[in-house]
Formats: structure tokens, sequence, C-alpha cells
């Protein structure tokens, strides 16, 4: 009886067996793409978060792993030690991870957000109080000044901008780091004279009533490629067919986010995730918020730009020719399958 069992059981088996091989491979097989983030909504790892069912390949060729880290600049100790796949890395971190991290096998592989670009503005810069102290550069000597993390493209802008007017860290001002969700009670407590601000923190209604703008990204930098994705050459050899699935994922979110008749729904999501009311968030995804390539094709020669910038005003030790550091060719093949 019991060969008679075991001959069903095997008879069975064989018969499965075409269905079995027309299966997809299992979730644990499949390989998984860690990606890092910084902030929500503008890191894509939080707009795929927001919107999985635009990822049509996640879980069929792809598993996906988000990491949060607190600053671009964080990202790059894990990423150094093969820890994260692809980190969003801003022009700050670009110049670190070559010249100090020696990272020379990093490759841009696909566009983040841009800003000053196609008329967006995204609102980031520094803020003083509105009827403070700080009339001009000069008045910034002794005080403190809140950035991200030292490191971040957003330490960079208050290098840049402040160098310009003769002022110098620690020998003139004070950096502290902070996130941008602490930034307004440090500058309404004045625990700070001025603070760093990016969407969706700089439309805070209270924030808005209290501070003025006392300089914008743009004024400091000129439009930037603001952050990138960004992977390393033996991972994507490695991985070539799958980060392309990954990329086509990210256009299509992408796509879906900045369409204008899905804007009320994105916010919704947004508001979800952010904890701030969909009131506060209207203007995410519009031209007052960061610019996101259609295609997800970063912007070279704004990067190219800002990294010259940095080099010029003693930020970056050499001249870096960001093209040597770049492989556009996934993000165009993704692109050409949505066409």
């Amino acid at each position: 009886m019991k060969a008679i069992q075991i001959l069903a059981v095997v008879a069975a088996l064989f018969a499965a067996c075409p269905l079995l091989a027309s299966l997809p491979a299992s979730a644990a097989d499949l390989p998984t793409i860690r990606l890092g983030w910084v902030i929500a909504p503008g890191s894509t790892a939080a707009l795929l978060m927001m919107k999985p069912d635009a990822s049509v390949h996640r879980d069929k060729t792809y598993k996906f792993e988000p990491m949060h880290f607190v600053s671009t600049a964080v990202e790059l100790t894990p990423f150094a030690s093969h820890q994260v796949d692809i980190i969003d890395m801003s022009y700050a971190a670009i110049g670190s991870a070559i010249e100090n991290a020696h990272l020379t096998d990093l490759r841009i592989i696909a566009d983040e957000i841009q800003n000053g670009i196609n008329g967006h503005d995204n609102g980031s810069g520094f803020l003083v109080l509105k009827d403070g102290p700080i009339k001009d550069f000069p008045d910034l000597k002794g005080k403190a000044i809140a950035v991200l993390t030292l490191g971040s493209a957003v330490d960079m802008q208050a290098r840049v901008m402040l160098r310009r007017h003769g002022l110098e860290d620690k020998r003139d001002y004070n950096l502290i780091e902070a996130q941008f969700a602490n930034m307004k009670n440090l500058l309404i407590q004045g625990k700070a004279a001025m603070v760093a601000i990016a969407p969706p923190f700089a439309f805070d209604p209270e924030l808005r009533t209290a501070s003025r703008m006392f300089f914008t990204e743009t004024d400091a930098m000129g439009p930037t490629q603001l952050l990138s994705l960004a992977a390393r050459k033996p991972y994507i050899d490695a991985n070539r067919a799958v980060i392309v699935d990954f990329l086509e994922d990210v256009i299509r979110t992408v796509r879906w986010f900045t369409d204008p008749k899905n804007h009320e729904a994105a916010i919704e999501l947004a508001s979800a995730m952010t904890k701030q009311p969909p009131a506060q968030l209207q203007r995410l995804f519009t031209k007052e918020d960061n610019y996101r390539d259609p295609n997800s094709e970063p912007n070279l020669n704004s990067l190219q730009h800002t990294l010259d910038l940095q080099h010029e005003m003693g930020m970056q030790k050499n001249k870096i020719d960001i093209k040597k550091y770049a492989d556009l060719s996934l993000v165009r093949e993704a692109a050409a399958r949505l066409k």
C-alpha cells in the first residue's frame, strides 16, 4: 500500500512539472536591490514605497529593500563596504566619494531630483527670522548655522555662499547638524541664526510666517542636479538586466507622480508618508517643487557645473570629469521600453 502511495506522489509531481516550470522564481530566489534614501518625498525610494503598484517588475525579477540614512554624506560608508547597492548621491557627495573614499568605480545611473531647471524652484535654501537681527552676511559672524549633515549638499551650499562673502566655518561662524524637521524650532527658538530648509518642510505655514529666505540653493550653486542615483560598476556588471527592470519601474513611478491628473492622489500618498496635512503639500510635484526628468536621465552638464564650482571654491581638490563616472545606458534602455 505504501509503495502505491509513493508511486502516486511521484506521478503527481511529474505531472506538475510543466506547471512548476512556468511559475516565476520565488521571492526568496530573487536578487535584492538595497536602495538608499534620505528624504520623503524627494528620494526615489520614497516614491517607490508610496506607489508600489507602479513597480511591475518588483517581486518578479528583483526584490526591493529601502534603507534610510540621515543624509547623502552618511550613505558613502555603507556604499563603500557594499552594504547598500544604489544610493541617492548629492553633488557634494560625489566629490567626497571620488577624492576621499577613492570610489572611482561609482557610476551615476539615473536622475533623482533637480532644482532651478525647467522653471522649477523647490523653495530650498537658508532661512533667517523675518524680523530678526540677520540683515546681511556680516551679521552671521559668531552665529550658529544649521545644516543637514557635514559633507551634505546643504553643507556645501552654506560654505560656498558664505565664502563668497568672506566668511569661513569655525573662524567666523559655527555649523551645527540638524534634521529638516527640527529646523523650524532651531530658528524660532534662537538656537541657530540661519537654518537650511527643503521640501516639504519649506511649505510649513508657521515657518513661512516667521522667516524669510536669506538665499536659495540656486543663489549658491546655480541650477543643480541635486541628487542622482549611483551604483558601483562591479554591481552594475553583475546585475545589469535587473537594474534596467528596476529603472523602468522608477520611470513609471516618477511619471505617475508628476502627471497633473494624479496630483491629488499623489498628495494624499505623500501626506500619509510624511504625516503632514495635504493642504501643506500642494506644491509637491509642481513647478514649486524639484524637477524630475520624465525619463529619469540626469543632467550631467548641470552636475559638471556644480563640481567645477566646488573645485573653484576650494571645496574639492581636483577637477572631476563626471562623464567618466556616469553610465546612462541602463536608464536609456529602460526609458526606451516605455515609449
